[in-house]
């Protein structure tokens, strides 16, 4: 989930203790992930709780990824 959008939804968001590496669909050539949010999914028939890492995302607020896929 891109830090602009985090911050529109005014989510809370959490620290993350050991830092990740990022190197794909971040503005600038490498980013960390230092924030962690868990938020509620509502789209047609899914309803659930998801978790998302908050990174400075170029050209997209949300990714929801192949697990989110699989299991909707």
């Amino acid at each position: 989930m891109s830090s602009t959008l985090a911050e529109q939804l005014k989510l809370k968001k959490k620290e993350l203790t050991t830092p990740l590496p990022v190197q794909l669909a971040v503005q600038g050539s490498f980013s960390k992930v230092n924030f962690g949010m868990t938020a509620k999914v509502e789209y047609q028939c899914i309803y659930c709780d998801w978790y998302f890492d908050i990174i400075n995302l170029s050209n997209y607020d949300l990714i929801l990824g192949t697990l989110f896929l699989h299991q909707n």
